[in-house]
């Protein structure tokens, strides 16, 4: 087991940042952490984190879904972003928010053009099949009107309703016959997609043997200093100790610390200005090959004490040899 040479224990709360924000705060050291030996290594460990639930589970950037609204008619062909509002949402909820914004959309499409021919949403949801439908309600006349929601641009929103982001739903409809496409969930509806934050640091710089996939699609060096479950409800506290999780660091020297909290992305999440705290304790170990030159010497110093003491003895046996020689 590798020995402890020093242990620093830093308690930081986000009210007292010395720059940054509140979910990616820095923490300058007035007197820096450095190693001993350079041939030592730190460790990071949060020893506790204390989090709000005060984030939204739809929130900044990933609440935009963008749509496109083709009538073949009058040419018309164009885009726009739906912003749904921030919050925590149940499915039913999520799809009344998508159907009201959708809505407004159309109504404000060439000074509003489809207000003769405005289509209804009638979203559904499955307790059954936890799934939900889209479905379109042609408006009066004769009209070829076809809008797609545009999932791939967003991977993160896709989920939520179940979907996929290698899909876009298509709600179509020729002439009062429907032709609408991917408009059923291939997936169970998912509007809690955050059951754990990551507090993750830019200046602690982790070694090769720490890596994840939790956000890209390929392994990558990990900044994760710790996983914190989400437990409990919105408006508590997330109170975590952690025993046993510590990673090793490359850093020579530590004189600033900063975190930021991220969800499902590498973005920050948006604690709507209430603080939070951490025990971070940084380790200063031994490194092994210190130890082994340590040990080496260790044995070396036992073998010449024994070969002192060796000698010690043949020194007395030839002087009580030549004390006896004079004797005789």
């Amino acid at each position: 087991m590798n020995n402890i040479i020093q242990q620093h224990n830093l308690f930081l709360d986000t009210k007292y940042l010395s720059s940054g924000t509140n979910e990616n705060p820095k923490f300058n050291l007035n007197v820096p952490i450095q190693l001993t030996n350079e041939m030592n290594y730190f460790t990071a460990k949060i020893l506790t984190a204390e989090i709000p639930f005060s984030f939204k589970t739809i929130a900044e950037p990933y609440n935009i879904l963008k749509v496109r609204v083709q009538e073949a008619q009058h040419n018309i062909d164009t885009s726009s972003n739906l912003i749904l509002t921030e919050g925590n949402y149940t499915i039913l909820s999520l799809l009344e928010e998508l159907k009201q914004k959708l809505t407004v959309f159309m109504e404000t499409i060439e000074d509003g053009h489809f207000n003769n021919h405005l289509p209804s949403f009638n979203f559904t949801y499955s307790k059954e099949t936890g799934k939900v439908t889209l479905d379109i309600i042609p408006g009066s006349g004769n009209h070829t009107v076809s809008i797609t929601l545009l999932w791939g641009l967003n991977d993160i929103l896709a989920p939520f309703f179940g979907f996929t982001f290698q899909n876009n739903t298509v709600l179509s409809y020729n002439n009062s016959t429907i032709t609408s496409t991917n408009y059923i969930s291939l997936n169970h509806v998912n509007v809690s997609p955050i059951t754990s934050l990551f507090i993750r640091s830019s200046s602690l710089n982790q070694n090769r043997l720490n890596q994840e996939q939790m956000v890209e699609y390929s392994l990558t060096i990990s900044d994760i200093l710790l996983k914190v479950p989400v437990n409990s409800y919105y408006n508590s506290w997330l109170l975590y100790e952690n025993n046993t999780f510590e990673v090793r660091l490359n850093n020579k020297m530590i004189d600033e610390v900063s975190f930021y909290l991220t969800g499902l992305t590498y973005d920050p999440i948006n604690l709507n200005g209430v603080g939070w705290r951490v025990i971070l304790q940084i380790t200063e170990y031994e490194s092994p090959i210190t130890q082994k030159m340590k040990l080496e010497k260790e044995e070396k110093m036992r073998a010449l004490t024994q070969k002192r003491i060796e000698l010690i003895k043949e020194l007395e046996q030839v002087r009580d040899e030549l004390q006896n020689d004079v004797l005789l």
